[in-house]
């Protein structure tokens, strides 16, 4: 299903490439730009090669961005492959506004970019800053600009523990519970050069490794993501609390995107 939409956009766009570029393209936002442009590159390279192929989604073989972050254990591969799209939660105490807010967790909508990650890693890394700068999309739709469908729902079952919901209506890859082991501070731009900021100037929270901890008890054994074992969040954009409580409320809301990589046992 991902890799017949992707195809299919990506020909639809290829149809429309010039208008879009001349007359619509420069009324959206610089991360948006970055990502059609790309697009329309991409396609221009491939229209005249023959015989025509459709891509191969093989994304267990997908290569995780380069960082100094811990690499994947030996012997795990990439099970899924998703852009998370909604926000950092923090808390301040109000009555030490020099203080730096504390971190409340994050929640977040998945969606499906598995196979984008195996075609063209490229263009994946565009897609946070893209999506964080447009509008979350609806309930039901897929993310925009790639348009990939539901996979799941990120947020945080304690403090500390990083949740994956992967059961959709499409398929069900169970829940996996997560502990921070590593971090690593995220680039200022993205691939395309633009910059990873959210739609307030927020920075990019930083890269992660996660590992995968024993269910809490609180759903059934069954329903647990047995294979998962590590979780990276790469790419982010926006994100991060100001550096103080000044003029912040007791609790607030930080829009960001990122990828996330699940990785398992072969």
């Amino acid at each position: 299903m991902q890799l017949s939409f992707f195809i299919l956009s990506s020909l639809a766009c290829l149809a429309a490439a010039t208008p879009i570029e001349k007359r619509h393209l420069s009324a959206w936002p610089s991360p948006v730009r970055t990502y059609f442009s790309a697009l329309s590159s991409r396609l221009a390279a491939i229209r005249d090669i023959t015989p025509k192929t459709l891509p191969t989604c093989t994304f267990t073989s997908a290569v995780l961005p380069n960082s100094s972050l811990p690499a994947p254990s030996p012997g795990l591969i990439p099970w899924h492959i998703a852009v998370g799209r909604g926000t950092q939660n923090y808390t301040c105490d109000t009555s030490t506004p020099q203080a730096a807010p504390k971190p409340a967790g994050a929640v977040a909508t998945l969606y499906n970019t598995s196979c984008l990650a195996a075609i063209n890693p490229y263009m994946l890394s565009l897609v946070p800053a893209a999506a964080l700068s447009v509008s979350a999309p609806l309930p039901g739709k897929g993310l925009f600009p790639t348009q990939s469908i539901l996979s799941g729902h990120h947020f945080f079952s304690d403090l500390t523990t990083a949740t994956f919901n992967l059961h959709t209506e499409r398929a069900n890859y169970g829940i996996t519970f997560n502990k921070k082991i590593a971090n690593v501070t995220a680039p200022a731009t993205n691939a395309g050069d633009v910059p990873n900021k959210g739609p307030d100037g927020s920075k990019p929270v930083p890269w992660l490794k996660l590992q995968t901890q024993t269910p809490n008890g609180n759903v059934a054994p069954s329903d647990d993501l047995g294979g998962v074992k590590e979780v990276y969040r790469v790419n982010t954009a926006g994100g991060a609390a100001p550096s103080t409580c000044v003029n912040m409320p007791a609790t607030f809301e930080v829009q960001y995107a990122a990828e996330y990589w699940f990785y398992g046992t072969a």
